[in-house]
């Protein structure tokens, strides 16, 4: 009898102690659980603030590409005049050396209108009275050449007028069998002998030639046959590519 009266009190006590096991398993599940719930909050946040700052550093990138980029183009410009003004330093030693190359000329021709001068007036000194007056007047002419060709050498004196030579130089005529062409390229424009041009039709090169004579207005160029690639025709265009 007091074992019937223990195994219903047995079971009871058994159900009490693993309802309190659920119960307080239940309440660690549920600790787990909220701390999962905030170590998600907390990820979810460090997500947003890597995702802001990886969008901060694209702009970034974005803009230095930008100003790398502006500043390749100051560079292509920095560069581009830089290189006009290699070419006009150039142009301007070309231009003070021909003046220097004419400043000896004009001496030459002084001296030699020095010594004209001089035979003149030793002339006259046994000359009679009707070859007098022509060797005064001579000696007049002389003695005012003189003067300008001194003047001309003078530091002080007038410069040279700078010539400046023409981009395109147009074919006038063409020799038989194309052996050589007359260009409108004179001394006036500053052709010179041995200026190297090209001749060009449209994009294509046609000719090369060398200039062997020179008026005030005409120039005579040979065509080097070895750069002949089509017959040449009046109206073509030639482009300096060398100055002696």
């Amino acid at each position: 009898m007091k074992i019937l009266i223990l195994v219903p009190s047995l079971l009871f006590a058994a159900a009490l102690v693993s309802s309190l096991l659920l119960l307080r398993e239940r309440a660690q599940l549920q600790a787990e659980v909220a701390m999962l719930d905030s170590d998600r909050t907390g990820l979810r946040a460090e997500l947003g603030r890597s995702t802001e700052a990886q969008a901060g550093l694209t702009a970034r990138v974005s803009s230095l590409q930008g100003e790398l980029a502006e500043n390749r183009n100051r560079l292509a410009v920095q560069e581009g005049s830089a290189s006009d003004l290699r070419r006009e330093l150039a142009l301007v030693r070309s231009q003070l050396e021909q003046r220097d190359q004419q400043s000896l000329v004009w001496q030459g021709e002084a001296a030699n209108l020095r010594e004209s001068l001089a035979l003149a007036k030793l002339e006259v000194s046994s000359a009679g009275a009707d070859e007098i007056a022509a060797y005064q007047a001579r000696i007049v002419a002389l003695e005012a050449d003189l003067a300008a060709a001194v003047e001309r050498t003078r530091p002080g004196g007038p410069a040279a007028p700078v010539v400046v030579l023409p981009t395109t130089v147009p074919v006038l005529e063409v020799g038989p069998d194309n052996a050589f062409v007359v260009l409108g390229f004179g001394s006036k424009d500053g052709a010179r002998p041995s200026h190297v041009l090209e001749i060009r039709r449209g994009t294509e090169s046609v000719a090369t030639v060398l200039i062997t004579g020179v008026d005030p207005h005409h120039a005579i160029a040979q065509v080097r046959p070895n750069t002949l690639r089509a017959g040449l025709h009046k109206g073509d265009l030639a482009t300096i590519t060398s100055s002696p």
